[in-house]
């Protein structure tokens, strides 16, 4: 994988939104040295988003399910 694909290496924030989609918490997103991260079961919807001054993306939202694995792809655009 290259550098700059890793999830490690970005700086993602995990935001949550109520049932309107209004923004109601973000914090950094931590991956351990496997890239996974771990989600409790929530009634809220999730997405990662990414700004750092160099790049900007978010994923899709999701409401997390217990037991499941899913992969979000986060669409970078590069700032130039």
């Amino acid at each position: 994988m290259p550098h700059w694909a890793d999830p490690r290496n970005v700086p993602l924030d995990l935001v949550y939104r109520d049932n309107t989609m209004e923004e109601i918490g973000r914090r950094r997103a931590s991956f351990p040295g496997d890239g996974l991260l771990e989600l409790p079961p929530s009634r809220n919807f999730l997405s990662l988003e990414a700004d750092d001054g160099h790049v900007e993306g978010h994923s899709r939202r999701i409401q997390p399910r217990g037991g499941r694995l899913l992969r979000l792809p986060v669409a970078l655009r590069g700032r130039v």
